[in-house]
């Protein structure tokens, strides 16, 4: 039998051809390209995870001496490996201008022996200070035993111990207008970021106003106040803090500004 391809027949074979061909673009179009991009966008974006996790490594790396070095200046502010006294003056001075009070006199007691932070159990054992005033008067201040003349506040002191402190004790004679002024002195002290502990607050109690226009006299306050310092990490000695010492007030003589 011969197969006679008519005109009609050329026609219908074409355009099942073109039917064909439209379907697979149809499939390739609507399953196989958002399949073939997805797979491409996933492994452009695994590549850049890839990308992104070795130069996070090699920033670690780099970095490790770095972050260890922030660390330890970090912990340092708080708990130094010297005793950075002049750090702990600015301190006070800081502290009394902005509480608006006048710090007569300093006494300070470095321990050379191993010293701990302890709690108020550990504290029970007097510790006797002589302050010399400017009348030339002395009053005894004890920590723990109150004297029938003053009023002595304790303060709960930190209950953490650590083998190798030192501490630093300052005997502080502060004058101020009234009470607010040594209790905002107190709390710039607690607000510092070195480590310092109010160990006591007493004062004399004021003579009472007989006369409306007599004047009284400012509120003299004795503070006790620690601070510390570990000497047992010898080797961080180099990565102290600096001390930020003010800028010089201009003066050629102690006596007068000129």
């Amino acid at each position: 039998m011969k197969l006679v391809w008519t005109r009609q027949h050329i026609l219908v074979a074409i355009a099942g051809l073109f039917i064909v061909i439209g379907f697979l673009t149809f499939l390739f179009i609507r399953i196989v390209e958002p399949i073939q991009s997805e797979l491409d966008q996933t492994e452009q974006q695994l590549a850049n995870e890839r990308q992104i996790l070795s130069t996070l490594q090699q920033q670690v790396e780099g970095e490790e001496p770095s972050i260890r070095i922030e660390s330890s200046v970090s912990l340092q502010q708080q708990l130094p490996v010297k005793p950075l006294i002049d750090q702990l003056l600015l301190a006070l001075a800081r502290a009394e201008g902005i509480s608006d009070t006048y710090i007569r006199s300093i006494n300070i007691e470095e321990s050379d022996d191993v010293g701990f932070l302890t709690n108020d159990s550990e504290m029970e054992e007097e510790v006797e200070v002589e302050i010399e005033v400017e009348e030339e008067e002395s009053f005894s201040l004890e920590v723990t035993e109150e004297e029938p003349s003053q009023t002595v506040v304790e303060v709960e002191s930190l209950p953490t111990n650590i083998e190798g402190l030192r501490t630093i004790r300052f005997l502080v004679t502060v004058r101020a207008k009234d009470y607010e002024g040594v209790a905002r002195f107190a709390e710039e002290i607690d607000t510092l970021e070195r480590i310092m502990n109010v160990d006591s607050i007493s004062y004399v109690s004021p003579e009472e106003q007989v006369q409306v226009d007599q004047e009284l006299d400012p509120l003299e306050f004795f503070i006790v106040i620690s601070s510390f310092y570990y000497p047992e990490a010898n080797e961080l000695k180099s990565e102290s803090p600096m001390v930020d010492y003010p800028n010089s007030a201009g003066k050629r003589t102690p006596l007068y500004q000129e």
